[in-house]
């Protein structure tokens, strides 16, 4: 064959696979490579203890199979998450308590030319990361156009074949935007892609205790990014109603209800130990410190002690309410308490340094009162 013939058939093959990925706007990746069992060595266990702020521990293992992992008793977390990591197999997450043994298996992650493949996956600021499995994203190639690429239910993708260069990958978690940068650069590409997945602040119960009926207009503002995923009333851009001195909102609620979505992440720098067997006189121990009173504390454990019950211990840290959401009330209250609460289980006690003391909450003229809760470890809605 000439020289001529040969280049002749290159082109034609890379016009081939460029038009493959590159010819409409709503045309479908390839998929995932098939997953291959295979029989990985070295495989590198990045323990992360669940829970906590300790640093991540590494492990090498010479093959797959049984592993017994516990980090010992200078750990305070006693839940792990665990990356398993080896060349050319693709990565994976397994989560486990101390002293529980897990079965190492990993599928290899060959795949055609001119492709990229790899592990997606959500990462959680208190808690177990987890697979972004069955999830469907918006891939940008060149000319403008777009296909859609869908992980599996381990998180894998697949993209290609593709020509050489850069690429983005869009799709948004609970509303908020993500978007991951993606390289082929030569015949195979693996890259695990990784987002740190927005937090959600639960039932921010906010009470209003105007001197006088009075029509009241709240409206909620986040200063890093959020929104409002759910509220009762309807939130509309903003609270108007109408509020008797008692509480009472509308002739009806007793509270506005909502639940945001946040790009901030809260912090255990400070907080408390609370004992399963005594939570509730323990919570309300520590929202009456705060300067709750009557039924704002009876919702609050009505709602959240019933939830909290699989762990002996759990951690409870005060959160900067105001790098989250800021409250923007008029008429302007008097007074105004605001508490969020990150709450962590734990096996075994652990130290937490513990807050300074409150101020007497001075309840004088309008006042408004609002509690809401962080539980990532809380699977599902509540």
């Amino acid at each position: 064959m000439s020289v001529k013939s040969i280049s002749m058939c290159l082109i034609i093959i890379m016009a081939f696979l460029i038009a493959g990925c590159d010819d409409d706007r709503s045309g479908n990746s390839s998929g995932v490579p098939e997953p291959v069992p295979g029989d990985a060595t070295r495989i590198l266990l990045t323990v992360y203890p669940v829970g906590t702020e300790e640093e991540p521990q590494e492990i090498t293992i010479r093959s797959e199979g049984d592993v017994y992992i516990d980090l010992g008793d200078s750990i305070l977390a006693t839940y792990y998450c665990i990356y398993a990591e080896a060349d050319n197999y693709y990565t994976e997450i397994y989560n486990c308590t101390k002293g529980e043994i897990i079965t190492v298996d990993l599928d290899s992650a060959a795949g055609p030319l001119l492709t990229m493949t790899g592990t997606i996956i959500a990462k959680q600021s208190f808690w177990s990361d987890c697979y972004f499995a069955n999830q469907t994203m918006t891939l940008h190639v060149q000319y403008n156009k777009t296909k859609t690429v869908t992980t599996d239910n381990q998180g894998r993708y697949g993209i290609g074949p593709l020509p050489l260069g850069d690429y983005i990958l869009e799709f948004s978690v609970q509303g908020e935007p993500i978007v991951l940068n993606l390289e082929n650069s030569n015949a195979m590409d693996y890259q695990d892609l990784s987002f740190l997945e927005p937090t959600q602040v639960d039932a921010p119960n906010i009470y209003l205790y105007p001197e006088t009926e009075s029509d009241i207009s709240v409206a909620l503002d986040f200063p890093n990014g959020g929104y409002v995923k759910l509220s009762d009333p309807p939130y509309n851009n903003g609270w108007n109603v109408s509020v008797a001195p008692e509480g009472l909102i509308d002739g009806e609620y007793d509270y506005l209800f909502y639940k945001a979505i946040f790009p901030t992440q809260p912090h255990t720098n400070e907080g408390w130990l609370l004992t399963r067997a005594n939570l509730e006189a323990e919570f309300r121990t520590i929202l009456a410190e705060q300067g709750f009173i009557g039924r704002e504390i009876d919702d609050f454990v009505e709602y959240w002690v019933p939830l909290f019950n699989d762990a002996p211990y759990y951690g409870v840290y005060p959160q900067d309410v105001e790098s989250f959401v800021e409250l923007n009330i008029s008429p302007q209250p008097e007074n105004t308490l605001r508490v969020f609460l990150l709450v962590l289980p734990y096996e075994q006690p652990v130290t937490i340094p513990v807050p300074r003391e409150y101020d007497h909450f001075n309840r004088d003229g309008f006042t408004v009162a609002e509690w809401g809760i962080f539980a990532p470890f809380l699977d599902g809605e509540h």
